[in-house]
């Protein structure tokens, strides 16, 4: 079984955040299901008591902090070393594939973290994936980190070579690890999730991360990124009028999007059609192609896409025009 640990939580503490705004957080992040939330120690303090449904790790600085949090079966914890203590994960930084020698000095410990390999992609990563199993003698959670942009592809491929392993991952990639919703997409497409997790909270996610950082994620980034199920190209409308998935690997509606049928100089009569259908207008086909024109005018005048706003006062000003005339 494939099990997700979701770190977003513990990813926060850099930031101004009132209570209000995290409670919201942890109650959408319970909805998507994953089956391990973890959590800083200022994060818990702002949001407990916890919600009974979920299931907690506490991310401590230090070993002898777990006693102050009884209320907690697992932790996390950088670099300690306890043999047969399975409460806690050791977590490991590796940088580099060349260090992945050092995981021997914990071939004892019941949970070790790795976290890193941003490199892994870049090499024979099922060899290099092999000899950690090797080389570890207790649970593994896979944390790889996104510097290089890889950490999608590294998380899947340890996802998928081994059924019965834990991935760490944050959303939206907060502080470079493995985006949540990429790696519940690719697991999704390769059926090993089969419906268990509700990614139609994705948006609301994303704004509501978007509004406690202050940073806003690009607009064309896979999965959340709030354009990326806009089509301007005609041809593009066209097709996707008559079977989406010539175009969309997944429904927009999966993961909380819609589709948007946008206007600017690469549309064509088949994008005016659906966007006036959009809006409700019925107009004679013999207005089109001024429309058209005057649209791609705009659009390259203004060098972007037209709001629906402008499209209407196009649509007016070319039938007044006509009416005049």
């Amino acid at each position: 079984m494939i099990k997700i640990i979701d770190r977003t939580l513990s990813c926060l503490d850099d930031y101004a955040i009132d209570n209000g705004s995290l409670k919201r957080l942890l109650a959408l992040l319970l909805k998507i299901n994953c089956d391990k939330l973890e959590l800083s120690e200022k994060v818990y303090q702002a949001v407990k008591p916890l919600p009974p449904e979920g299931n907690y790790v506490l991310r401590i600085n230090n070993l002898s902090d777990r006693d102050k949090y009884t209320e907690f079966n697992e932790f996390v914890c950088e670099n300690f070393y306890i043999v047969g203590d399975q409460s806690v994960s050791t977590e490991i930084k590796i940088d580099h594939i060349t260090e992945v020698d050092q995981l021997n000095h914990y071939s004892q410990l019941q949970k070790i973290r790795i976290s890193g390999l941003d490199d892994a992609m870049l090499h024979d990563y099922e060899t290099i994936f092999k000899k950690i199993n090797e080389m570890t003698g207790g649970t593994i959670e896979f944390c790889p980190m996104n510097r290089l942009k890889c950490a999608t592809a590294i998380a899947s491929e340890w996802a998928l070579s081994d059924n019965n392993t834990n991935i760490v991952t944050s959303f939206g990639a907060l502080k470079d690890y493995a985006p949540l919703e990429e790696l519940m997409g690719v697991l999704h497409i390769h059926r090993r999730l089969m419906g268990k997790h509700e990614c139609r909270k994705f948006s609301q996610i994303r704004e509501l991360i978007e509004n406690i950082t202050h940073v806003p994620f690009l607009k064309h980034k896979a999965i959340i990124g709030r354009e990326i199920f806009q089509v301007e190209s005609g041809i593009h409308v066209d097709g996707i009028r008559k079977n989406p998935h010539c175009y969309e690997p997944y429904d927009p509606e999966s993961v909380g999007q819609k589709r948007q049928i946008v206007l600017g100089k690469k549309s064509g009569r088949a994008s005016l059609a659906l966007k006036m259908k959009e809006l409700d207008l019925n107009l004679d086909e013999r207005f089109l192609p001024q429309i058209l024109q005057k649209v791609k005018t705009l659009s390259i005048n203004k060098n972007a896409k037209i709001s629906d706003a402008e499209f209407r006062k196009i649509v007016d000003d070319v039938v007044q025009m006509k009416c005049i005339h």
